[in-house]
């Protein structure tokens, strides 16, 4: 995996994280919503960069 496609996992791990943290909050669990934010992040980060990787493989023209 290239380094960009790590960056992008990072940032959803990151993001969903924070936004755990609010719904954790509202919900009187911040740890809680810490984790599941943070899973939920780093799957949406994960298809994100599998989705790149693959529009990248599909635009490289073929040797002919």
């Amino acid at each position: 995996m290239q380094r960009k496609n790590a960056i992008f996992i990072w940032i959803g791990l990151a993001i969903g994280a924070v936004f755990g943290m609010m719904i954790g909050a509202a919900e009187e669990n911040i740890i809680w919503g810490l984790a599941l934010g943070a899973l939920a992040g780093t799957f949406i980060g994960w298809f994100v960069a599998i989705a790149l990787e693959q529009k990248s493989k599909s635009e490289k023209p073929r040797a002919q």
